[in-house]
């Protein structure tokens, strides 16, 4: 049986990168929570979908998500 945890990670990833690039274009404190979420918190029940299949998949993944993050809270103290 083949498992999509890659195909997983990678559609988590574009979300993570989709929620950054929407806090960008448009900045609203609820957009960079549920990114924050999406991000760091991977041990919480309903909001670290993203995150777990992001931490399994690799580093690499794992400093994109993190890197896109931290860009959006620079922006935010810019801004």
């Amino acid at each position: 049986m083949k498992t999509h945890a890659k195909d997983l990670a990678r559609m988590s990833l574009i979300s993570n990168t989709s929620l950054a690039l929407l806090f960008i274009l448009l900045p609203n404190p609820y957009t960079l929570f549920l990114l924050t979420l999406d991000t760091f918190f991977f041990f919480y029940p309903f909001c670290g979908f993203n995150s777990s299949r992001i931490k399994r998949e690799g580093w690499n993944y794992r400093l994109f998500s993190y890197v896109l993050t931290l860009a959006c809270y620079a922006f935010l103290l810019v801004y």
